[in-house]
């Protein structure tokens, strides 16, 4: 009896999640899929078919990379911490390595392909970026890195190990061998066995670009191409080189977002694509090429954009799929853009200051539109909002989830958003602990696990698998707010539109009179329905309630009053596992029990609900009461009326 239903859901998600897609990924993909069957089915006559590929190179190095090594190259290579680089270094040599928080001891000759480890944490391997930290950091390091490249030569023939071959990972490594040749071999000493093995990689990723994903997998092709042309000599090198830098540039154009944001909506990724864009310009310029003006218009273009997801800490704020420690962090981003492109732009941590300025001033709090309407959505939908003079800053997410094709690093957590006190994080988002399909990863990407609103028990999108989503959420409109005593601003999404009785949730967000936050969630339609708010505490955050009215955040030197209203109950969830809540996962493979505040109730709609965020009160100090003519709040001495309509609200004091 349950086997019927439960298949036509999978086909309805099936076909949610396919009817988005572009008729060239849909070919893209039947064109790897074969390809790689091929691969496993015909191991030999595929090396073959590669190797004879390989030997249309001329095999030469271009000497150019030795006559100019580029400052621009080494500032990538030591960007990050010397003193993990070096131990990360030391470790490979004994064949330890550690990702994703996760240490394994593979021996040398290293095991490859040893159980156990998550399918991510061997794409890690196969990177080889420890090879780049052997290169950086020893002055004689070419002995260790070309015995560690002859035994993964060894241990990965074309056709026989998947996971060394898929275009990503090649990807990958081809340009983390480039550099760490690059950096650490002698000019005449590559040797013949490692420069066949750069020849075949090369021509793998040339014959399976990943058009099917597109994204940051497709800008990882071709980069690697860019580098790779960059690295041989002769003619067919030359084409690459036509071919790939113009193709890169068009397409990183084309990802972009009116904002700079990456079109993928995660700062994590934005991140990462940056950071190819400026190892690619990194090595055009060590091979004595000028950067083409488009390509660096666009690194200038994302690198602006990077105060908009950064925290007063300096890290990125962690919506969608987004970690801390797998990009470089935001100033050493910028630090290399300015090495990279001379420009004039001095390496420094984001402070409160930069963030809040760049963010509200400049960006879409003042200028909500930006070329966005509900057809278009083209920015990445982060909104920086201050308080207390740049000591409390919010960033609220509210743009969609995901570009329509390519939904992979999508998470329910439309109006969700992260609040920094005195360059501290004290709500956060759950972040992503894993990649592997299953319920911790359902977990992550469900809108429990963000501070937004949750109806009936659904998600806002529904995400399925590891990187799938079916049915997603629209913004339908948003504007800014800009009022005495308020700044801020509203949005409404149609994620639970698709349920029985339709839903269309409205936020308005705002810093009220410089001292607090006002959160007010709108639920428009008709009937009885159920509804949640979260608020995710940090790890070392307690959350107190008093009921459902009242709520205190607090650390030894820091507090956070919540009062609340709309809501019949409150709860505290910490560490639960059935089903998952009160998880924070900053980084892949560490996850910590957190406190999440659980605002809920039920009744007819039209309904509204929220609650106010005062930052160095007791919530005793606090209360905010919705009557027919508004909402009353104290806070302290201080008290307002806030008059809201569907989207408009103003505030005033009162006696």
């Amino acid at each position: 009896m349950d086997t019927e239903p439960a298949a036509l859901r999978r086909a309805q998600l099936w076909w949610h999640t396919v009817k988005h897609l572009r008729p060239s990924q849909v070919v893209g993909r039947a064109r790897l899929q074969a390809q790689a069957a091929y691969r496993r089915h015909n191991p030999d006559r595929a090396r073959r078919r590669y190797d004879r590929a390989a030997a249309r190179l001329d095999r030469i190095p271009s000497t150019r990379r030795w006559t100019k090594t580029a400052g621009a190259l080494l500032c990538r290579a030591t960007s990050s911490d010397l003193t993990a680089a070096m131990e990360r270094a030391a470790n490979a040599k004994q064949g330890r390595f550690q990702f994703l928080n996760d240490e394994q001891s593979l021996g040398r000759p290293i095991a490859w392909h040893a159980p156990g480890p998550s399918q991510l944490w061997r794409y890690q391997l196969q990177y080889g970026g420890y090879l780049m930290d052997l290169a950086a950091t020893h002055a004689d390091a070419w002995p260790a890195v070309s015995s560690i490249m002859r035994e993964w030569i060894a241990g990965n023939r074309l056709g026989e190990t998947r996971d060394a071959w898929h275009p990503f990972v090649a990807s990958e490594r081809l340009v983390n061998w480039i550099f760490a040749i690059h950096l650490s071999a002698p000019v005449d000493g590559i040797g013949a066995d490692i420069l066949r093995a750069l020849a075949v990689q090369t021509v793998f990723v040339d014959g399976n670009l990943e058009t099917d994903v597109g994204g940051n997998h497709l800008l990882k092709n071709l980069k690697a191409m860019v580098v790779a042309a960059c690295f041989w000599n002769g003619r067919e090198a030359d084409r690459w080189y036509e071919k790939y830098a113009d193709r890169f540039t068009r397409e990183l154009q084309a990802q972009l977002l009116s904002d700079g944001a990456h079109y993928e909506r995660s700062p994590m990724y934005h991140a990462l694509v940056l950071a190819d864009a400026l190892e690619l310009t990194a090595m055009i310029r060590a091979s004595g090429r000028s950067i083409p003006d488009a390509l660096a218009g666009v690194i200038r273009a994302m690198v602006a954009y990077l105060p908009q997801m950064t925290h007063p800490d300096g890290e990125i704020a962690l919506f969608n799929d987004s970690v801390l420690g797998e990009a470089p962090s935001p100033a050493s981003l910028r630090a290399f853009a300015a090495c990279v492109l001379d420009d004039d732009v001095q390496p420094h941590s984001l402070t409160v200051r930069q963030s809040a300025i760049s963010a509200h001033l400049e960006g879409p709090v003042a200028n909500p539109g930006g070329g966005w309407s509900p057809e278009t959505q083209e920015d990445g939908g982060l909104v920086t909002i201050p308080a207390l003079d740049l000591r409390g800053i919010a960033l609220i997410d509210v743009g969609p989830a995901c570009p329509d094709d390519l939904p992979a690093h999508a998470h329910g957590d439309i109006f969700s958003f992260e609040l920094s006190l005195d360059g501290q994080r004290m709500i956060v988002d759950s972040g992503v602990g894993e990649y592997q399909a299953g319920p911790w990863r359902d977990y992550y990407r469900s809108t429990r696990a963000h501070n937004t609103v949750a109806v009936d028990g659904e998600d806002q999108i529904e995400c399925w698998g590891s990187f799938r989503v079916a049915r997603r959420a629209r913004i339908l409109d948003r504007q800014a707010i800009a009022e005495p005593f308020l700044h801020g601003i509203t949005a409404r999404h149609d994620g639970y539109a698709r349920l029985a009785k339709p839903v269309y949730v409205r936020r308005v967000f705002v810093a009220l009179a410089d001292s607090a936050w006002l959160v007010i969630d709108s639920l428009e339609g008709t009937g009885a329905h159920t509804w949640e708010s979260f608020i995710h505490a940090a790890p070392d955050v307690s959350v107190d309630h008093d009921g459902e009215r009242r709520a205190q955040l607090s650390r030894p030197d820091q507090r956070l009053a919540i009062a609340c209203f709309g809501f019949a109950a409150a709860s505290v969830v910490r560490g639960a596992e059935a089903p998952h809540q009160g998880w924070y996962a900053p980084e892949f493979g560490r996850r910590l029990p957190a406190s999440v505040l659980v605002l809920s109730n039920r009744g007819p709609l039209p309904a509204h609900c929220g609650y106010l965020i005062v930052p160095d009160r007791p919530a005793s100090d606090v209360d905010i009461v919705s009557e027919p003519g508004g909402l009353r709040i104290r806070m302290g001495s201080s008290r307002f009326l806030a008059e809201h309509s569907a989207s408009d609200i103003r505030v005033r004091p009162v006696s």
